[in-house]
């Protein structure tokens, strides 16, 4: 009748498949673990890279404390006491309000609606005039004369306060922190278009006050683009709520350090911009001197002068212990409270010290060591070679100054945490870090902590400024994988000729060949960055088919060029390795910032870097160059330029990549 034929499936056929479809399962699965674990341990091998290269810079900071002190000597405009005139609420008066200036306006005293109409004004670009700055910042000092080192919070109110970390200019984060965490979901590539996002819903949730108040712990500025709206901002607060809002003082609130600048590769400068990530190549004073170039000499003193005014930090119900960087057996609460904390405008090499006087060196090292220190796994205390300042706390340390103070807690920042904080110490030391994707997109979260009046701690976790809304594992630790390589690379073409050297000095036979490990062993040894090398050597320098390093061509294809000037190659990487402490002293010479030196001066400050660096500039390098920049020959050198000038030159494939240090597109008064 045509019936087709039936098929049986015995038991035993289906077993076995079952059994081939959980055999199946499990090795995906077993796959899939050990993707991600691979990952993992990439993302993490990263984010110590840039971890290390940070505490580098900073190391190498510190190690500078004889170089200020020649800076400091020579360019008497550094000087503390003629560094910082006298002012006063009526010297704003000067500066006249433009007809076609439209950002907000203040009034004094500040109301909230103050604060809403500099929200609104920041969301859309425009910067702060100079006048309510300046008249700002001299109300916000006037208030910090009247507070102590270590401010003294309360949660009987509130029954809960709020404790924030670094934020580095990061406006989004600060944002985020204000109005309970709402995580940012627009990935507009351009931040403002970001903040936009989230200032309604920040106008509706509740401000600091006697129910809310909050601490911020140091770190406000350097490094993000938006350092002045993050810290205008929080001194806005500061006035409105002067009860409720803590403002610590951290190591970033130094002028020394405003000086410097943090420079990323181009690749993540890329990635910035496209992530909707603030770029965090800038330093604060340049950050002045782009937004308010009329008044640039005024504002930054004016910043200056307040920084050094701000408490050391705050203790909380006397029982938790807020400081930006950590503590030294030598801590005490009671001697710190009556330390003169205005006098140390930097503590790089606070002026007026005499080393010989053991109270002097003793105040000194107990600031230094609130706002520099870190916390180890090992007993005891040590100077902290890491960052070249402070010192390397360890449990026993912790729980003698606990105890000593009457302390339970202590809750601090300084250091970037994959999580947005970290537990050490066997729970008596807190880390908080507020600026999420510090190093890369997605390289960290962002945290904040609420301590309850029963010393109950909650962690908030949060992450602002996304890629897109969703961005899986592999892409994120892409993401972070190519910042890296851009910043290895640009360690590797700065000392591009002491490399060769080295390298050729182990190889004997000349071939141009070097084992891998030998070649991370001497690049780390010229480089003094002690980073794992050999975990992307691929991505660095060429490999043979012997897996021999063919460090010739690797290096023979980039170098480092000055505009207009092309000699002394050696001299010209010593100039664009170093060039942030050459910023710093043009910033020194500099007296009304303008930006302009003489060429005599610009020969000075080469002279200065040249006995620091140990690398020695011809005597006509220094005037030839500075011939070279002086386009109007007006005998001026703008050091701007002088810092644009540099560029990384690929040789094969033609390309040349120009190292701008200046804020694009930035607004400016």
């Amino acid at each position: 009748m045509g019936c087709g034929s039936s098929v049986f499936v015995t038991s035993d056929t289906q077993s076995h498949a079952t059994e081939r479809m959980i055999r199946a399962a499990l090795l995906i699965q077993r796959w899939y673990r050990r993707r991600l674990t691979w990952m993992e341990a990439k993302r993490q091998c990263h984010w110590a890279i840039f971890q290390k290269i940070e505490y580098a810079g900073e190391q190498d900071q510190h190690k500078l404390h004889q170089f200020f002190t020649t800076c400091l000597e020579v360019f008497p405009r550094c000087q503390s006491g003629s560094v910082l005139p006298s002012m006063h609420s009526e010297g704003d008066q000067n500066i006249e309000i433009e007809e076609d200036y439209s950002g907000p306006h203040l009034q004094f005293p500040l109301t909230v609606q103050s604060l809403y109409s500099m929200l609104e004004g920041f969301k859309t670009g425009m910067v702060l005039h100079a006048r309510y700055v300046v008249q700002l910042l001299c109300h916000v000092k006037a208030l910090l004369k009247t507070q102590d080192n270590i401010r003294q919070a309360s949660t009987t109110l509130s029954r809960e306060i709020t404790i924030c970390g670094d934020i580095h200019g990061k406006f989004d984060d600060l944002l985020v922190i204000l109005h309970k965490v709402l995580s940012l979901t627009a990935c507009n590539p351009i931040v403002t278009c970001c903040i936009s996002v989230t200032l309604h819903v920040f106008m509706q949730n509740n401000l600091p006050s006697s129910e809310n108040p909050v601490v911020f712990n140091g770190d406000f500025v350097d490094r993000g683009p938006f350092s002045v709206e993050v810290v205008l901002v929080l001194f806005t607060l500061l006035l409105l709520y002067p009860n409720d809002v803590y403002l610590n003082r951290g190591n970033h609130e130094d002028y020394l350090m405003n000086m410097r600048y943090r420079t990323h590769s181009l690749r993540l400068q890329c990635l910035l911009l496209s992530s909707c990530i603030p770029d965090s190549r800038y330093g604060f004073t340049k950050e002045i001197c782009v937004k308010y170039k009329h008044h640039r000499r005024l504002v930054g003193e004016m910043f200056r002068d307040v920084f050094r005014w701000l408490p050391l930090g705050c203790l909380i119900d006397g029982k938790v212990l807020v400081v930006h960087g950590g503590v030294s057996r030598e801590t005490d609460i009671e001697y710190v409270q009556n330390i003169k904390r205005a006098k140390y405008v930097s503590l790089f090499k606070p002026l007026g010290i005499n080393k010989r006087d053991v109270d002097q060196m003793q105040e000194w090292q107990q600031v230094l060591d609130l706002l520099w220190s870190d916390p180890q796994t090992s007993d005891g205390c040590k100077p902290n070679d890491r960052r070249g300042s402070g010192t390397c706390f360890g449990p026993d340390v912790s729980q003698f100054v606990l105890s000593h103070n009457g302390i339970e807690l202590l809750v601090r920042s300084h250091q970037c945490k994959q999580d947005g904080f970290e537990y050490t110490h066997k729970g008596k030391v807190l880390t908080v870090f507020s600026a999420s994707s510090y190093f890369g997109p997605g390289s960290n979260l962002g945290a904040y902590v609420k301590i309850s009046s029963d010393l109950k701690v909650r962690c908030v976790q949060f992450q602002a400024g996304q890629m897109r809304p969703k961005v899986n594992i592999r892409e994120r630790v892409s993401a972070v994988e190519e910042a890296v390589v851009g910043e290895l690379k640009e360690q590797l073409i700065a000392s591009k000729h002491s490399l060769l050297a080295k390298y050729r000095q182990h190889d004997i036979d000349d071939t141009g060949l070097l084992s891998v490990s030998l070649w991370a062993a001497l690049t780390a040894e010229v480089t003094q960055l002690n980073v794992p090398w050999r975990t992307l050597y691929r991505r660095l320098v060429n490999v043979n088919s012997m897996g021999l390093v063919d460090y010739q061509t690797s290096m023979d294809a980039t170098q480092v060029v000055l505009q207009n000037n092309q000699r002394q190659p050696v001299v010209t990487e010593a100039l664009y390795r170093k060039r942030g402490d050459l910023e710093m002293i043009f910033r020194c010479i500099d007296k009304d910032n303008s930006g302009f030196l003489t060429i005599n001066e610009f020969e000075e400050a080469c002279s200065v870097l040249s006995r620091h660096t140990n690398v020695e500039f011809p005597p006509d390098y220094a005037r030839d160059l500075a011939n070279s920049m002086d386009f109007d020959n007006d005998g001026k050198v703008c050091f701007n330029e002088f810092l644009e000038c540099f560029r990384i030159v690929d040789k094969e494939a033609g390309r040349v990549s120009l190292r701008k240090q200046s804020l694009d597109n930035s607004p400016v008064q």
